[in-house]
């Protein structure tokens, strides 16, 4: 992994403090927690766009609690993202509006998806995962997509879903880290 969140391709995708927490971790789960509108889920989707174009054959999966929400949210974000971005205009293959899938030049995908109940969340494996508004999806649902993912978790969540997520890392034996953009005592 790069050190450099300045260097091309990644010009102008970074910089903020939450961009370079989520993106410098090194933990199995990342915990984004903070106000409305503070810009967490642009930060991690900017991370995500760095990471796809810096490593080839990547996938990425982002999950709302439903497409409306996915578009409304996440994937408007991305779009918006990848608009500004010559960089990544230039290391994108192709998106593809129908499936909510972006495809780059190396091979790496990031893919927009809802899942209805656990048994459809156990199909496919992936090296990413950002759950967006966590506390929107089920505990079995964020499990399954939880325990097929390789890299890293990245949630966004609030506080009472993190105490049940910390319950779940520790049956798995990992422990998050924590991004919080409020004052909060996690330990509560």
């Amino acid at each position: 992994m790069m050190n450099d969140i300045n260097a091309p391709p990644f010009s102008g995708l970074g910089g903020s403090v939450l961009f370079g927490q989520n993106y410098f971790s090194r933990a199995q789960i990342v915990v984004n927690q903070g106000g409305t509108s503070s810009g967490k889920t642009y930060a991690i989707e900017q991370v995500l766009f760095c990471l796809a174009c810096q490593t080839a054959k990547l996938v990425i999966t982002v999950v709302a609690q439903d497409v409306p929400n996915l578009k409304a949210g996440a994937l408007r974000d991305a779009l918006n993202i990848y608009q500004q971005s010559e960089a990544l205009q230039n290391a994108m293959k192709n998106f593809n509006k129908t499936d909510r899938v972006f495809e780059f030049t190396n091979g790496s995908i990031i893919e927009f998806k809802s899942y209805d109940n656990a048994q459809d969340a156990k199909s496919g494996k992936r090296d990413y995962l950002f759950v967006n508004e966590a506390n929107g999806i089920s505990w079995d649902i964020y499990h399954e997509l939880a325990l097929r993912t390789r890299q890293r978790t990245i949630a966004k969540l609030l506080r009472a879903f993190y105490h049940r997520l910390c319950y779940l890392c520790k049956l798995d034996g990992k422990k998050p880290i924590i991004v919080a953009l409020e004052p909060t005592n996690m330990a509560d």
